[in-house]
C-alpha cells in the first residue's frame, strides 16, 4: 500500500518503471475504489526500448477521486494478449493540511477545558497501539482513540508521517475492561 498526498483538485500522476521491455506493449490502467467505482487512467510510455518508464495520469478525473484506499490495475498487452497484470494499493490523502488544521483547532478548543488532551503528530511507520502504549500508558486505549477518529482505520495499521491524532489526557481515560473468556466459561 502506497500513501500518496495531494492537494484537493491537484493532478494525480505517477511515473513507474517496468522491468520488461515495453516495445510493442500496450498498457491499460484504471483506478478503482473498494465500492466498485472506476476511473480510467491515461498511460504514456516514454521510451519503450530503454528503461521501460511509463506514466499514469488521472487527468480531470483527479478532482473526483475520493480520499482513502484505492487500487491501481495495470494490464500489459502484446499482440492483443495480456502478458502481465499488476494491482497495487494507494491510500490517497487529500488536503492533509486542512484535516490536521481541524484537529489542531479541536485540540485548542479541548485545551480550554471541554476535553483535555493534545495533538500528536505521527512519525513514519508508527502504529496506534504503540502510540497509545507510549503516550497514554496502555495499548488497551487504542480502541477509544480509534473510535474518536472517523476513517482512521482506513489507513491500515501503519501510519504515514505527519498525521495528526487527538490524544486525550492520560488521566482522563480508562482502558475498557472486557471480561476474560476461557474455554470453560468466564474467568
Amino acid at each position: 500500500m502506497i500513501a500518496f498526498r495531494k492537494a484537493q483538485g491537484a493532478p494525480l500522476r505517477l511515473r513507474l518503471t517496468s522491468a520488461m521491455d515495453l516495445t510493442g506493449v500496450e498498457i491499460a490502467s484504471s483506478l478503482r475504489s473498494d465500492l466498485g467505482a472506476e476511473w480510467p487512467l491515461a498511460v504514456t510510455v516514454e521510451d519503450p526500448a530503454s528503461a521501460g518508464v511509463f506514466e499514469l495520469d488521472a487527468g480531470v478525473n483527479a478532482r473526483a477521486l475520493p480520499e482513502g484506499r484505492l487500487w491501481f490495475d495495470i494490464r500489459f498487452m502484446r499482440g492483443g494478449y495480456i502478458v502481465q497484470t499488476l494491482t497495487f494499493g494507494l491510500y490517497l490523502l487529500t488536503d492533509l493540511d486542512a484535516a490536521n488544521a481541524a484537529l489542531m483547532a479541536r485540540a485548542t478548543f479541548a485545551a480550554r477545558g471541554a476535553v483535555e488532551g493534545r495533538v500528536y503528530l505521527t512519525a513514519e511507520g508508527e502504529m496506534l497501539d504503540q502510540i497509545c502504549a507510549r503516550e497514554l500508558g496502555s495499548d488497551a486505549l487504542a480502541p477509544q482513540v480509534l473510535g474518536a477518529h472517523p476513517r482512521l482505520a482506513e489507513l491500515g495499521p501503519v501510519y504515514p508521517a505527519g498525521l495528526a491524532l487527538f490524544l486525550p489526557s492520560p488521566d482522563r481515560v480508562t482502558p475498557a475492561t472486557a471480561p476474560r473468556i476461557t474455554l470453560w466459561g468466564r474467568a
